[in-house]
């Protein structure tokens, strides 16, 4: 049996992907916070939340989607300097009908689309120091708790934020 081909606009996208890409630039044109999962919702023949997900994130990996959707920001002047001038412009005006909030987190929103946040950093460690410990003196056990300190700085680099740093006496 023939698997049937999906037709495609002269953007390259088929019908569903645009009008996907149509409402995320409306969500972010109303000042709204964008809700990839939701444009597909309104986009594709679905109703479970869990399915629209997939089809948001399998969207946003198609590099042809992803150029659309900042073509078609940038024809409304939702660009990195059209981004700034908005926050300069908000530094400076009150607005009327729509909150300083809402056109903050549509900015914030359209910088995350331009991957203009850099990459957070996370560490979790966990470490076991009882053991031995009630074997140990007082001056053994603060130069172990040193060494710990000297190691975590090593693997956190200036960025640790170490409470009660172990002082010398």
């Amino acid at each position: 049996m023939a698997r049937a081909t999906k037709k495609l606009l002269d953007n390259g996208l088929t019908q569903q992907q645009n009008k996907f890409k149509d409402n995320i630039v409306e969500q972010v044109k109303s000042g709204k916070k964008v809700n990839l999962t939701q444009a597909a919702l309104n986009s594709y023949n679905t109703t479970d939340p869990h399915t629209a997900a997939t089809i948001a994130n399998d969207n946003m990996n198609i590099p042809d989607i992803r150029e659309e959707i900042q073509k078609a920001l940038k024809e409304n002047n939702l660009t990195v300097s059209g981004i700034l001038g908005n926050f300069g412009r908000l530094a400076n005006h009150k607005p009327e009908k729509i909150s300083a909030d809402a056109v903050l987190r549509a900015n914030q929103d359209l910088a995350k689309i331009f991957n203009l946040y850099p990459g957070q950093k996370h560490t979790q460690i966990s470490l076991n120091l009882r053991a031995n410990l009630n074997n140990k003196d007082f001056r053994q056990v603060k130069e172990e708790l040193k060494v710990v300190d000297d190691e975590l700085k090593a693997i956190l680099g200036d960025e640790a934020p170490i409470e009660g740093e172990i002082v010398n006496e």
